[in-house]
């Protein structure tokens, strides 16, 4: 498992147990959700309502990142409602992690046909944040960031899932492009191998990252922690309607 991920699953359950976490959110409470599911947590709210997050550990305003995996599939999977040969053979042969031979192109060109379209990678895009099971479609997502330690968070801001997938649909490239080993949807989004083979038996399965970075800051609402009541000299603020 990545460091990306490791810290990211720290994050998942940090905001199920930190008080102020839960009260940024104007929670009842925080669960866990079923593990392998779009949603990572649900939130539950004094009126009886719940939210499906997806929690991604991750300043949303860093100039650069590896980017954050909203998606893994197998090849298989991946590629079958897509129709473009050439997109499909170009995602089966990143699977194999074939080599790059100096002086020759990677995929022997397979590129430079007109291999698929802006409306494919939508496709993509939609089923990779959205995913298949539209009960544990994430309605929101939400940016942290934990201490140096790694055992608080001590920034929170959401974004609703509508509003991110619009995002990038808006900044989708024309056609996919492949760079070195990945296949890039756009600026903020991309395919790759998972890799990992030692260790993972599933290391040829297709990823899908989003990269978080100072592009899409804006499209974060900062959830302002409240102090442990401990600490607190002051009322008990209001909860934050998400």
């Amino acid at each position: 498992m990545s460091h990306i991920a490791r810290v990211g699953n720290k994050a998942q359950n940090i905001i199920c147990t930190q008080a102020t976490a839960v009260a940024a959110l104007g929670a009842t409470r925080i669960i866990l959700d079923q593990h392998g599911k779009k949603t990572d947590v649900v939130a539950h709210f004094p009126d009886g309502s719940v939210q499906r997050l997806q929690v991604k550990n991750t300043d949303t305003s860093a100039k650069t990142t590896r980017g954050h995996s909203v998606d893994r599939r197998s090849w298989v999977d991946f590629v079958r409602p897509l129709r473009s040969f050439s997109l499909r053979a170009a995602l089966h042969d990143m699977t194999l992690k074939q080599k790059r031979v100096k002086g020759q192109t990677w995929l022997c060109n397979l590129f430079k046909r007109e291999c698929s379209s802006r409306e494919e990678s939508e496709l993509i895009l939609r089923r990779s944040l959205l995913g298949d099971d539209p009960g544990h479609t994430p309605s929101q997502f939400v940016a942290t960031r934990l201490n140096s330690d790694k055992t608080a968070i001590v920034e929170m801001s959401i974004c609703p899932t509508t509003v991110l997938v619009d995002h990038l649909v808006s900044t989708l490239y024309p056609r996919p492009r492949l760079v070195k080993s990945c296949i890039e949807l756009g600026p903020n989004i991309y395919l790759q191998r998972k890799g990992g083979d030692k260790k993972d038996s599933r290391a040829a399965d297709i990823q899908t990252k989003i990269k978080f970075d100072a592009s899409m800051s804006h499209l974060f609402t900062p959830l302002p922690l409240p102090l442990p009541e401990s600490q607190s000299t002051t009322a008990p603020p209001e909860p934050v309607s998400v």
